[in-house]
């Protein structure tokens, strides 16, 4: 899952989504959470502002 956001008129990809799992579980558990946001759909995610290319979601 990769999202997108703006900060200071500046675009960022992110991609970071936790997901405490292994192997199997994790996958199913990945594919569930991707399932929930179709493409286009909002998300809430945090970024460190001193670099905003460390972001993640908030589940």
């Amino acid at each position: 899952m990769r999202y997108t956001f703006t900060v200071n008129a500046r675009e960022y990809t992110g991609s970071n989504v936790r997901i405490r799992s292994q192997g199997v579980q994790r996958q199913k558990l990945a594919e569930k959470r991707a399932a929930k946001y179709p493409v286009g759909s909002t998300i809430k995610h945090i970024y460190n502002p001193e670099n905003p290319a460390e972001s993640e979601e908030v589940r």
